[in-house]
């Protein structure tokens, strides 16, 4: 099982909370052991939160390679405010990671990146001039991830702000891949459209 886990660095500091992935075994699924953490946070655009991880064991790849299991999970470094996210294109964003026995995972190298960061493989569109309820602006996360005739099928929350005290909507997102690094955006494939739905979607 991989799951997300959080504390504070600093007892003392509300600021200094991280979010991280971990791993842990079960032999009935009731009761588990062997928890760690799968993968720490990162050092730049995942500085504070990795989390909602979907994990994909490639079976054409050898047991004991390094890029046998993917990890897709969710980032952001929420130590800068919601403005600065907005303002300086810092929002959540989609990460890659690699790992050969599905524990602990390494992230993508920045060389290999599309934005040349460190994991990072999708991130929000930018600021668009008209905002509807399908722009994907500022965050996108939540990824769920299924490899299927050796291409790779990415449905991910899309958030959209006008800014830090207006929230557009949520909605769900397609992204597809041949190589699961570079990404074509299908776009909006569900939005919120029931009353009990609101505007958000995810």
């Amino acid at each position: 099982m991989w799951f997300t886990y959080g504390g504070l660095d600093d007892i003392s500091n509300q600021q200094s909370l991280k979010i991280k992935i971990g791993y842990a075994e079960s032999d009935d699924g009731i009761s588990w052991y062997n928890a760690s953490t799968a993968l720490d946070v990162g050092g730049d655009w995942d500085k504070t939160n990795v989390e909602s991880p979907s994990i994909i064991e490639d079976e054409t790849v050898a047991e004991g390679t390094p890029t046998r299991y993917r990890m897709y999970y969710s980032g952001v470094d929420n130590a800068i405010s919601p403005d600065e996210q907005i303002n300086a294109d810092k929002g959540y964003g989609i990460g890659l990671a690699y790992s050969a026995d599905g524990k602990t995972f390494k992230r993508l190298e920045a060389t290999k990146s599309p934005y040349q960061k460190e994991g990072l493989v999708l991130k929000a569109n930018e600021k668009p001039s008209v905002f509807t309820d399908s722009t994907e602006f500022v965050h996108i996360s939540d990824p769920c991830v299924v490899l299927k005739d050796k291409k790779y099928y990415m449905w991910y929350t899309s958030i959209t702000h006008k800014d830090s005290a207006t929230r557009v909507g949520m909605s769900i997102s397609l992204a597809t891949s041949d190589d699961g690094i570079n990404s074509k955006k299908e776009g909006v494939i569900l939005s919120p459209d029931q009353e009990w739905e609101k505007n958000y979607l995810e």
